[in-house]
């Protein structure tokens, strides 16, 4: 704990350093410019490797205990807390093998050790200043008394040591002649702030407003963004590579190049750049320098910034474009809904409610994404890209809304479009909905021709990830169809190709998936063994419907195998994994005949038949869940 550039990230991040090569395990995430706590449980998944869910607390945990030994590192909490110490206390609670550290500038105030940071002491702060002049390429000599001297002046405050050391190397005496007045105690916020505040008119002009620049940035930003953010034109490069050689940035890619702000700096350079009246000029060359440059990756948090500034100026149409590239739009939904209300451009707005359409089909809200892929079809009339798009949206929400003909006829428009624009991966996805359409209609041989096409194209394009979901989606036609033989075939191809390519949650699923066909062939103690390596794998890394999904068909393995009590808790964890997702959880009922059963109530499971023939329907789980049951029924 302490103020602002007394040295706690440093300090955070040498400790990671530090136990990098330790056999447990270490995580760090800087939480800066995270709006909520929900953020930082995402993040938290997400740094450990795990999948986006709805209850990413429970994924945490997860996440966090299938590590073991875990330590899990915290920077610039206190914008979060009081709700961030609350959910670090229940993290702490319910995986006993985690550590946590902090770094914040106020306490937590849970159970908790605080170490409580100062400056540095005379010695080390010499030291520092030694350090970062010799990085900035100070060639004048500094005697080690002048060094200690300065250091005491500054009270041993290490951002406050950076912003002098090249000043320093230049000229002593005008260093010294500003720092007069500085109080002999650092004791408090107030005085550090007040180094840091002198320290900073040592910067050169150039260097403080090359830092302004950045201060309007998040996530760390390109050299070239902060070029053509800056006014300074080409030269800011090498202002920008001084300044990271004095600790200011840290470079933390190379190809690009990438640069990330010491928080403290940043926070500083804000507070001065809003008193300074021009944050607005900047905000807007930061927003603009998206247009001639658009964000890839490593951008991402950058662009959220710019996003948000731009609804907040309603630049709808701007911020619109700019959420349409990014990754991952889910994570921006409300941002989103904004900007639909509010941009008058037809096939940007078709655009934009396709996208949100496929969120919300994700998230199961079929009538809502329907309604957004019906207005986004009739707005796309004559752009043969955008309507595509929406029928394929279309045609998904039908189909899991048990509108069959109608979501065929999306997808043949949409096949025929995509063939004519030459986009094979489209066109091989297609042909795997229409497989599945095909076999819901029970026209398996259509949906097995469909389903090699889809093969075939993916082969012929050298496209080996549409190449591995296509033979997996055959596989499991042939499960249906219940041709084992084959499925294995095909899963195990499909598998080899996942753990070649490093599909990890599709490896998981396949190996799910290859126990539902031991399932299906009798050999429970392999469905088990199988089942369980899926769940638990999901689980693991955070992905809680899958984990659900074949945690509830391992409970009616368990079932069969007479192993009830094993049987009824891993049907009430699936349960739990799916109360929200109706489409899966109507699989599972089914598969919870077969503890009926193992309990004598034969009535019950076959009640649990003719209310699973309508998921059948629409679900190729859910007919091979119900042609298990049934044999098993006899």
């Amino acid at each position: 704990m302490g103020p602002s550039g007394i040295g706690k990230s440093r300090l955070l991040r040498k400790f990671v350093v530090s136990r990098r090569a330790d056999p447990g395990t270490i995580v760090m995430c800087d939480l800066r410019d995270l709006r909520d706590v929900d953020a930082m449980i995402a993040t938290i998944v997400l740094a450990c490797g795990g999948e986006r869910t709805d209850d990413a607390m429970r994924a945490a945990e997860r996440v966090l205990a299938a590590r073991g030994e875990v330590v899990l590192v915290l920077d610039n909490v206190e914008p979060l807390l009081p709700l961030a110490a609350l959910a670090i206390e229940q993290l702490l609670a319910n995986v006993p093998t985690l550590k946590v550290v902090c770094g914040s500038r106020a306490p937590l105030g849970v159970d908790e050790t605080v170490l409580e940071l100062r400056g540095l002491d005379e010695e080390r702060a010499a030291d520092l200043l030694s350090d970062r002049m010799r990085a900035a390429g100070e060639p004048r000599p500094i005697g080690r008394l002048s060094m200690i001297t300065l250091a005491r002046r500054l009270g041993g405050v290490p951002l406050a040591i950076e912003l002098a050391a090249s000043r320093f190397g230049q000229d002593g005496y005008v260093v010294f002649d500003r720092l007069v007045g500085l109080p002999e105690q650092f004791d408090d916020a107030r005085a550090v702030q007040r180094a840091i505040d002198r320290a900073w008119t040592l910067l050169e002009e150039d260097e403080r407003e090359l830092l302004l620049s950045a201060s309007v940035c998040r996530g760390g930003i390109s050299l070239d963004r902060l070029i053509a953010i800056s006014e300074l034109g080409p030269r800011a490069s090498s202002i920008a590579i001084s300044l990271a050689r004095r600790g200011l940035f840290e470079i933390v890619d190379a190809n690009p190049i990438r640069l990330v702000m010491a928080e403290s700096v940043r926070a500083h350079a804000e507070e001065v750049l809003e008193s300074s009246g021009r944050a607005h000029a900047l905000r807007i060359r930061h927003l603009r320098s998206f247009e001639s440059n658009p964000g890839t990756a490593i951008d991402r948090e950058n662009m959220r910034s710019a996003i948000a500034f731009a609804i907040s100026e309603q630049h709808f149409n701007v911020a619109l474009r700019m959420l349409l590239t990014l990754d991952d739009p889910s994570r921006d939904l409300a941002a989103l809904d904004a900007c639909i209300t509010s941009t008058g451009d037809p096939l940007l707005l078709a655009r934009a409610l396709s996208t949100r359409a496929s969120i919300l089909h994700s998230t199961g809200k079929l009538a809502e994404s329907k309604r957004d892929a019906s207005t986004a079809l009739i707005l796309s009339r004559g752009d043969e890209r955008l309507t595509a798009n929406a029928q394929r949206a279309l045609g998904l929400a039908h189909f899991q809304l048990g509108e069959l003909s109608d979501a065929r006829q999306c997808f043949e428009q949409a096949l025929d479009l995509e063939r004519s624009l030459g986009h094979r991966g489209a066109v091989a996805a297609l042909l795997q909905h229409l497989g599945a359409v095909a076999a819901s209609l029970g026209e398996l041989e259509l949906a097995r021709i469909h389903h090699e096409n889809a093969l075939a194209l993916a082969v012929d394009g050298d496209d080996p990830q549409a190449e591995a979901r296509a033979t997996i989606g055959l596989g499991s036609l042939w499960l249906e169809i219940g041709n084992l033989t084959r499925a294995r075939n095909h899963y195990e191809r499909g598998l080899a190709l996942a753990r070649a390519l490093h599909m990890t949650r599709t490896e998981r699923i396949v190996t799910g998936y290859l126990g539902i066909l031991e399932l299906d062939a009798g050999r429970l103690h392999e469905a088990d063994a199988l089942l369980r390596t899926a769940a638990v794998a999901s689980g693991d890394a955070g992905d809680l419907r899958v984990e659900g999904v074949f945690e509830g068909i391992r409970g009616a393995a368990l079932a069969c195998l007479k192993r009830l009590d094993e049987s009824l808790a891993a049907f009430a964890r699936a349960e739990c994994a799916l109360r929200k997702n109706k489409f899966f959880a109507d699989v599972i009922a089914i598969h919870r005949g077969h503890l009926d059963l193992a309990r004598g109530d034969v009535e019950a499971a076959r009640q649990r038949v003719l209310r699973g023939r309508e998921a059948a329907r629409l679900s190729d789980d859910a007919r091979i869940a119900l042609r298990i049951l049934e044999r098993a029924i006899g």
